[in-house]
């Protein structure tokens, strides 16, 4: 019996982590969900300090993982769109889709600074929809706090270099 995968989405922001989570989900049929989309619908724009920032993607990541549950006990493969970069979180998630008899699988996308900030100033500057709004300043604290995969994370890793 084949066992059903949940791709977990890791990197920057604008490391490309969406555009190749909709090529996964075209290719494998998989459910895709999107903190992003989630953030922004319940919450709209928001400027808030960093502890109420990191309350509302708790929330978010705790519905979207009992959705994410839910469709793997029904035998759809699922993908988080989310950027899962500290380590501790990717096991703990590693860990939660093992508990349902998934795989879990890693995308880290391992793309240059400089084509991060590039996309960084088209992302601003297009606002696509469900997407923040955040200064170079922002990015260096993501960069900041940014842990990349290893293989010894428990999660089948498969990194896709950006140039």
């Amino acid at each position: 019996m084949k066992k059903n995968r949940v791709y977990l989405m890791c990197g920057l922001p604008c490391s490309g982590k969406s555009y190749l989570a909709r090529q996964i989900e075209s290719e494998e049929g998989a459910v895709r969900l999107i903190l992003d989309e989630w953030l922004s619908t319940l919450y709209g724009e928001y400027s808030l300090d960093l502890e109420q920032r990191v309350d509302r993607v708790r929330r978010c990541r705790a519905l979207m993982w009992s959705t994410a549950r839910r469709f793997v006990e029904k035998g759809i493969d699922v993908i988080l769109d989310d950027g899962f970069f500290i380590r501790s979180v990717r096991e703990r998630y590693a860990q939660m889709i093992q508990d349902v008899g998934a795989i879990p699988v890693l995308y880290y996308l391992d793309t240059p600074p400089s084509l991060i900030y590039e996309r960084l100033a088209l992302r601003n500057a297009e606002r696509p929809e469900h997407t923040f709004e955040f200064s170079r300043e922002d990015m260096r604290e993501f960069e900041k706090i940014f842990e990349p995969p290893t293989a010894a994370e428990g999660l089948e890793l498969r990194i896709v270099k950006s140039d």
